[in-house]
């Protein structure tokens, strides 16, 4: 197909990649000389019956219809839905910097991890874009890595809404009842109800989905091959506890036990961020006070000043536990260079009360008193 003029618009490029229902393609939009990717479904294509095409034709029609309605920066965008007689396109925009499955696959080359930072900001966009998929009453169940991309900033968005479960979308459970059929999705990332039940799925589902993804980024490790319960912080122990404790709640097997959408995951990880802001930039506070005070202390020991390093090291000794444990060290230092160090008495010194000085300013004052009382005298003398 490619070189092929698609709708006398379309110059398709290349393929991109193929998915459970179709081939997604590079093209350019001729008129405007920009980039898309299409997703086609032939009539003919794998083997399908009339009636397998129209199920499939359902289904670009509801990918259609939610993308319309999702313009949102952490989404891959819907352009427009062409239904043809022998295929289906739907055009979307295109994301040039990959997939998080592109992503994992390169750390697992090359036996690096990714780093934390990345990790809650890609897990802050998804969260973005889930809810606003939630706040259509849609639930994604697909969201896996490769239906995360990213754009040429390197933003990250949520992609493929083929499989999303829709109000008046082409199943309607609730009249189907135990008849309805099992939930499309991808095993490795379902979550237990997804698995097990054939009813409505509820936003929750969608955030089981993203705790095993968030798992995996921080740990390399699929989490529905562990033990359930894992913890990624057992894997990976630099994970933030307030992270580690998100995940964990976000992979809890009753949907109930987690947060509900996508929306509440974005709050909590917003929280747990600026938390975590916090405390590093006060952490580099005391570390780098904790600096300066040891090469101060170091200084005065060296130019046998015993009582500055003392003075120093008992405001370290109130910095735990890294300020505490640098003075002790300078403590063996001075121990080793035969330098007594002089007790100083943390109590504050006695205030001299102000009267005290009252005794040796009384001929003072009485003598200006005095002087006083004659210019008075002498001036009512002359009747001035």
């Amino acid at each position: 197909m490619p070189d092929k003029i698609l709708f006398g618009e379309y110059r398709i490029e290349k393929p991109l990649g193929k998915g459970a229902f179709g081939t997604v393609f590079l093209a350019t939009h001729l008129g405007l000389n920009v980039p898309r990717a299409i997703k086609i479904v032939l009539r003919n294509g794998s083997g399908r019956t009339g009636d397998e095409f129209a199920e499939l034709e359902k289904r670009f029609e509801l990918e259609a219809r939610l993308g319309a309605q999702l313009d949102h920066p952490n989404i891959i965008r819907v352009y427009d839905y062409k239904p043809g007689k022998d295929l289906l396109a739907l055009i979307m925009e295109y994301a040039p910097g990959g997939s998080l499955q592109d992503l994992l696959d390169h750390s697992r080359r090359e036996k690096e991890q990714i780093p934390v930072d990345k990790v809650t900001q890609v897990a802050c966009a998804v969260a973005a874009g889930l809810e606003a998929i939630h706040d259509l009453d849609a639930v994604h169940r697909d969201l896996k890595p490769s239906n995360i991309l990213f754009d040429a900033l390197g933003h990250a968005k949520v992609a493929d809404l083929g499989l999303a479960q829709a109000s008046g979308g082409a199943s309607h459970r609730s009249t189907l009842g135990s008849l309805a059929p099992k939930h499309p999705g991808t095993p490795e990332y379902m979550s237990p109800e997804q698995e097990l039940t054939s009813s409505y799925l509820t936003p929750a589902s969608d955030v089981y989905s993203f705790g095993v993804v968030l798992f995996e980024l921080l740990t390399g490790h699929n989490y529905k091959l562990k033990q359930p319960g894992t913890h990624a912080a057992a894997l990976r122990p630099d994970t933030p506890t307030w992270l580690d404790e998100l995940v964990a709640a976000m992979l809890a097997k009753a949907p109930e036990d987690r947060p509900w959408d996508g929306a509440a995951v974005l709050k909590l990880l917003k929280a747990g961020i600026t938390k975590a802001s916090y405390e590093e930039e006060r952490a580099q506070q005391q570390a780098a006070r904790v600096k300066s005070l040891t090469a101060q202390a170091l200084n005065a020991l060296e130019h046998s000043k015993p009582g500055r390093a003392q003075q120093l090291l008992e405001v370290m000794d109130r910095i735990a536990p890294d300020g505490k444990a640098a003075a002790d060290a300078l403590r063996a230092r001075a121990r080793e260079m035969k330098i007594t160090l002089p007790v100083i008495s943390s109590a504050a010194p006695a205030t001299r009360p102000r009267t005290a000085n009252l005794p040796r300013r009384l001929p003072w004052v009485a003598l200006a008193l005095l002087l006083l009382a004659l210019l008075a005298g002498g001036i009512w003398g002359f009747g001035i």
